[in-house]
């Protein structure tokens, strides 16, 4: 059991002393400054020979760990000092040990690198399971040649993320709330609608539509595009004011990093811009919240060995349709696209004649 009890009765007030007053050798004892009491008593209990304590808030919070082998034999009165015995019924030898390196370690085994030595500390032995081993230590703090080889673990940028909830579209579709359905007249299908274009309510319906290009099941995704694809033909200036609502839903849809999704919206951006001369400039502002994805695939590729790359005539090459929005973004947005589109793409370059 460790303990620190007072010499007598008091132990505020006082100072620790040998067999008399001026009883007070430096070889009785080990000095810490800048201390407070509770490190004092750790001091004390990391060192086998340590007999007391004497603590002095007032003297530059001074430690004194005593080690006099007849121990602490009494106090003498000092304003501001702790005199404390210490006493343990640890036996001598049962000591925790310490690892140290005795030589370089140039491909040795952790065992020829460490030996043990006695520590003087009263907890006892460390547990065989608790001794460091060699894959737990870096290189710099071995001196080894070679180090543990750590796996790579992938960032997962493009990792395609699960949707968590149905689509307003899809919900808003199965309910019969949107005047559009599939028709089957002729050769293939199209989407048809209810309600003549012009007086629809574009700022209920765009956003909708935009929504959709997340699904991945079919009509869903088929309705989403090609719906879509009508009313911007058709929408003409009206298209802009809704430039607002729709950035969301954008977004929205280009953080799915699903591949066909991501082209999908591509594409849609594409059209979006060409509907309306006044839809470029209206998205600058938006450019923040569209961009970021950008970087993930400016620079993807596909078919870059011997196999044959359809994707570029299905219009699928996600690092070209990202290269062709941003040339279109920048020809269409003014004079602040290009700085605009800079700052979230750094390596993207101009494609206007300056």
């Amino acid at each position: 059991m460790l303990s620190f009890f007072p010499v007598h009765k008091e132990f505020e007030d006082v100072g620790c002393v040998g067999s008399g007053p001026d009883d007070v050798g430096p070889g009785y004892y080990e000095t810490f400054n800048q201390s407070s009491l509770d490190a004092c008593k750790t001091f004390c209990i990391f060192n086998v020979a340590c007999v007391g304590i004497e603590y002095s808030h007032e003297y530059n919070d001074r430690c004194r760990v005593w080690t006099r082998p007849e121990g602490v034999g009494g106090t003498v009165d000092l304003i501001g000092y702790v005199c404390l015995k210490y006493n343990h019924t640890i036996s001598e030898g049962n000591y925790c040990k310490r690892f140290v390196r005795v030589q370089p370690c140039y491909g040795l085994e952790h065992e020829d690198c460490y030996r043990t030595f006695k520590k003087s500390s009263p907890f006892g032995d460390f547990p065989s399971d608790s001794r460091p081993k060699l894959s737990m230590l870096g290189s710099s703090l071995l001196g080894c040649a070679s180090a543990p080889q750590l796996k790579a673990v992938r960032a997962g940028s493009l990792r395609k993320l699960e949707p968590k909830r149905t689509t307003e579209f899809r919900r808003a579709y199965e309910r019969g709330d949107l005047p559009l359905f599939l028709s089957y007249e002729g050769v293939g299908r199209k989407v048809a609608w209810k309600a003549p274009l012009d007086k629809l309510d574009y700022f209920r319906y765009m956003p909708l539509l935009v929504e959709g290009l997340r699904e991945r099941e079919e009509p869903y995704c088929f309705l989403a595009s090609q719906g879509l694809a009508s009313l911007l033909q058709h929408g003409g200036p009206r298209i802009a004011a809704t430039v607002p609502q729709l950035v969301l839903p954008l977004k929205a849809a280009l953080n799915t990093r699903d591949e066909p999704v991501v082209a999908r919206v591509l594409l849609v951006l594409q059209a979006l811009v060409r509907s309306s001369p006044e839809v470029g400039e209206a998205l600058v502002p938006y450019y923040r919240q569209i961009l970021p994805i950008f970087n993930v695939y400016k620079d993807s590729t596909t078919g870059t060995d011997a196999s044959i790359d359809y994707s570029q005539r299905k219009r699928q090459n996600l690092g070209e349709l990202v290269e062709e929005t941003l040339e279109l973004l920048e020809s269409s947005g003014g004079e602040d696209a290009f700085i605009n589109i800079k700052y979230m793409i750094p390596t993207y370059q101009s494609c206007c004649v300056r």
